[in-house]
């Protein structure tokens, strides 16, 4: 097989002559300055007197540029509206012009500046006339741990908001870009400055608003105020660069955001923190048509305290590698935030930094202009920048909803499968301003299709042309059905390459014995009930009212419960405090109480076993990032007999398939595999039928068609219904690609990142375990795949700014060598 060349579009800067590379992936980068903690009993002006009497801004860029750091990103106005630059439009800044220092420090140090700013969310008590105060009339605050106040755009606090964008452009000499946070109106007000800007916008009274004029209010406010501050950033500052907290995952997300706000911005943020947050983030890095940050807060506090002591690190130096290499050997920039301590000296998150950078230093060479290897391409779709974007849920099934992932993560998830089964996958994305969809498809083996990937007629017509001419489409369930406004069609606009009509859903039996849940609230599409206890990796989230919130699990019968398990949703939540009570009369007894949990799974012994059939566990505490939250975020609610039996998790029994032939057996491995009880009716017109459910009545599952000279499967079920389900992906893979690009004697511990470089494949080997009890490095077996590699000769580990070889053995076309990542260990095979 060819040695696979795939081709990214070009990064497009809509800023005006910036100029080339600094903010371009990957890179590194610090955030920091100082942010007064809201709660404490001290003022802020208390807090302020003698902070950073020891803050030396020379040193402070010579430390970053030793950490690696291309540019700094320093802190000007965090939501309480502290000022930190010398404004003349409030009182309520800093005495010291700190932002002057930094500024100086930059200049002589030749670090590039970017300013963190605030532009809307501002709890300057000047301002507080026009505060957000929500419908029935409460200020409108961050959170209870960050009770800071909101302000709206349409209110006069717009002119004061660029009044100190206008000072920061125009008195602190060179500045390369502004980073502003919080960015977004909160529409939940009675703000009579919001309803009558709404009413000038859409013509109607702001009460009668629709979600969808809701989105696009806020989307064209703030591209209103980014137009407005642009032309005096163009003025002052033509090299200068825009991005938003936010902005990368929001492109990909949200239809009206990439309409309005991203052809504003320059390139995207995005906070991750942790390593799982940086590896679900940093994979839009080769998907968004402009680069994207990831932020790794490397502190365990983002306030200053007013003690001359540092906050310790939130991470040793193995994780904090790993979560930073995780990222930015996907093509990602990092900045590493840091929290200074009252005097302006860092502790331990500068010295991880540093260790970072020093990773960094040797491998930068080999990161620098790579891009992903891939044996497949995976479509995320071409939503219309008018459209909706891409959907959270799945709504497409009226009796089964599968997990309930938004489609990006449905489209990662299936990249994660494949990679267990030893194939490496990239994203084709496509909107106005580019993507990761290239000129041509020629060059990727294989093409799967996801059922809920939007298309645009240009994009339906370039899948055809590719499997005319050779190529291999693999399509699920809906695949091609629905539109890039997000709406489903009534036929499949790829039949004629499917070789089949769409015919319906297959009716299947009625489920019975089910368990059933109750909850108090739901954040919104992908977040449902029914996620608690789909037995899936998949999550329920609450809405934002104030805790408690609660879950009610009724069983299909009474049984003998012994245990109660919860599982925090995966990524920086921690539910830390739950009750968990048994039905009495017409309320609820307490069985049991944790508090203060700090682990993911909160096991519950219950002190005598109880028999009942339903039980409530009510929700008094979550972390997020380490601070009080009032959304209640779970993986998972499971109800465990004397024999740890989960009665809660709804368990569909299969359905098994019938091949048609061994010959067709043979197409995906010659395994056996079910299907969850969801599956399309398909009438074929030119396909072969592969494989049919093992039920009365004729339902085909599995088809090909010869189309061209290329051919397509279809499945005709969900890839989400497939997600557990070993065997099906690894006959996929022999259906596609042959035997594994890659196999890994430790698939479960290893991140495998595969790209290509000036001619060179660079295998990252990341170790994701880091954050276990007593980690050590292990040895790790690598199998690769050299013909399709193009038969590397060169095989050499680097480390440090140098290389060494490693030792490899062949056999037949496959080359294998043992590594020990340390975190992380990065083969450069030539």
């Amino acid at each position: 097989m060819k040695t696979v060349t795939l081709m990214l579009m070009c990064f497009v800067s809509c800023a005006f002559g910036a100029e080339e590379s600094w903010y371009r992936s990957p890179t590194l980068a610090v955030m920091t300055g100082y942010i007064y903690e809201p709660l404490k009993s001290y003022t802020i002006r208390e807090w302020e007197k003698g902070l950073g009497n020891k803050m030396d801004a020379d040193r402070w860029v010579a430390d970053f540029k030793e950490a690696g750091a291309t540019y700094l990103i320093f802190y000007d106005k965090w939501i309480d509206g502290f000022v930190f630059h010398d404004t003349k439009t409030t009182n309520f800044k800093t005495k010291r012009d700190f932002v002057r220092e930094v500024a100086d420090a930059c200049h002589r140090g030749g670090l590039k500046l970017v300013f963190y700013y605030n532009a809307l969310n501002d709890g300057n008590p000047e301002f507080h006339e026009w505060a957000l105060r929500d419908r029935q009339g409460n200020p409108i605050v961050f959170s209870p741990g960050w009770p800071t106040r909101y302000q709206t755009l349409h209110s006069p606090f717009r002119k004061f908001s660029v009044e100190q964008f206008r000072e920061l452009m125009t008195d602190y000499g060179r500045i390369d870009g502004v980073w502003f946070d919080i960015f977004g109106e909160r529409l939940n007000t009675s703000s009579k400055w919001t309803a009558q800007g709404f009413e000038k916008m859409f013509g109607v009274p702001f009460d009668q608003a629709t979600g969808a004029q809701l989105a696009e209010f806020n989307a064209r406010t703030l591209a209103g105020y980014l137009d407005e501050v642009r032309p005096i950033a163009q003025k002052h500052q033509p090299d200068c660069v825009f991005t938003s907290n936010g902005a990368g995952s929001m492109t990909l997300a949200s239809g009206v955001w990439s309409k309005w706000v991203s052809p504003r911005l320059d390139y995207g943020s995005d906070e991750g923190h942790s390593f799982y947050g940086n590896d679900r983030l940093a994979r839009m890095a080769w998907v968004l048509p402009k680069p994207t940050e990831i932020g790794l807060l490397l502190c365990s506090s983002w306030f200053s305290p007013t003690e001359d002591k540092a906050p310790p690190a939130s991470m040793t130096e193995p994780q904090a590698i790993a979560a930073a290499a995780i990222a930015l050997c996907q093509g990602a920039n990092v900045y590493m935030a840091l929290t200074p301590d009252h005097s302006g000296v860092f502790g331990e998150d500068l010295q991880r930094a540093k260790s970072i950078g020093a990773w960094f230093k040797g491998v930068e060479p080999i990161l620098k202009d790579a891009r992903p290897y891939a044996d497949v391409g995976i479509v995320l779709g071409t939503p219309a920048d008018d459209g909706p974007g891409l959907t959270a849920g799945n709504t497409l099934w009226k009796a089964y909803q599968a997990r309930q992932l938004s489609t990006i993560d449905q489209a990662f998830a299936v990249r994660d499968i494949l990679g267990r089964a030893g194939v490496f996958s990239r994203v084709l994305y496509n909107s106005n301003q580019g993507g990761s969809w290239p000129e041509s498809l020629a060059q990727i083996p294989a093409v799967i299709l996801p059922e809920r990937a939007p298309l645009d007629n240009k994009h339906v017509k370039q899948l055809r042309q590719y499997v005319k001419q050779g190529g291999r489409l693999i399509a699920f369930g809906h695949a091609s059905m629905v539109d890039a406004m997000g709406k489903r069609g009534d036929e499949y606009a790829l039949g004629d390459v499917f070789g089949v009509r769409y015919a319906g859903e297959v009716e299947f039996g009625k489920k019975a014995n089910r368990t059933r849940v109750k909850v108090d609230s739901e954040y919104g599409e992908g977040y449902i009930a029914e996620n608690l206890i789909d037995g899936q990796p998949t999550a329920w989230a609450s809405g934002g009212t104030p805790m408690p919130h609660w879950v009610e699990i009724i069983l299909a019968k009474p049984v003998d419960v012994a245990k109660v398990e919860l599982v925090s949703r995966p990524g920086p939540y921690l539910v830390t405090d739950i009750d968990v009570e048994a039905p009495e009369g017409d309320g609820w007894r307490l069985l049991k109480s944790v508090r203060n949990a700090t682990g993911q799974v909160i096991t519950v012994s219950l002190d005598k076993t109880i028999t009942t059939d339903r039980i409530r566990v009510k929700i008094l505490g979550e972390l997020y990032q380490g601070q009080d939250r009032e959304y209640a975020d779970v993986e998972a609610i499971r109800i465990l007999d004397a024999t740890g039996y989960d009665h809660a998790a709804n368990r569909p029994t299969t359905v098994a398939l019938k091949w048609a032939s061994a010959r067709a057996k043979r197409t995906f491995g010659d395994v056996d595999f079910a299907i969850s009880p969801m599956a399309l009716q398909v009438k074929p017109t030119t396909a072969e039928v592969l494989a049919e459910l093992d039920t009365e009545g004729d339902h085909p599952v599995i088809l090909r068609n010869r189309f061209g000279k290329g051919e397509a499967i279809l499945i005709a079920t969900s890839e989400a219904a497939l997600q557990e389900n070993a065997a099906f992906w690894g006959g996929l893979r022999t259906a596609t690609v042959g035997e594994p690009t890659i196999s890994c004697s430790q698939i479960a511990r290893y991140r495998l990142i595969l790209t290509q470089v000036d001619g060179k494949h660079v295998l990252h080997v990341i170790d994701q375990t880091t954050t276990t009890s007593g980690w050590q490095p292990a040895d790790v077996t690598i199998s690769l795949n050299a013909e399709r590699l193009g038969n590397p000769r060169l095989c050499r580990l680097r480390t440090g700014g140098s290389s060494r070889a490693v030792k490899t053995r062949r056999d037949g076309g496959r080359i294998s060598f043992v590594l020990r990542p340390d975190p992380v260990a990065s083969v450069v095979l030539k």
